[in-house]
């Protein structure tokens, strides 16, 4: 049926012969020494390397991201605390 152009069939037969990308429980050891966007670099660098799988890797770039954005509002919140005693 797949050969017969039935795409439901064609996708249940590759779902078949195609592994899904899943995560793996691994213990993950990187330098994460410097600046955020050092720390992104590395993890790319040993996603590109085959260190970390890309699930692995996008989840600790997204922990990253986040790490991110909350040192980002402790800054913006000490620099209005400062102002603010300066008023």
């Amino acid at each position: 049926m797949a050969l017969a152009g039935d795409t439901t069939a064609l996708r249940m037969c590759l779902d078949r012969c195609i592994a899904p990308l899943r995560s793996t429980t691994q213990n993950i050891e990187l330098d994460f020494e410097g600046e955020l966007h050092e720390r992104g670099e590395a993890t790319l660098q040993a996603i590109y390397s085959g260190e970390i799988d890309p699930i692995t890797g996008s989840a600790l770039i997204g922990a990253l991201a986040d790490q991110a954005r909350l040192k980002e509002q402790t800054e913006l919140e000490a620099r209005l605390s400062h102002l603010e005693k300066k008023l």
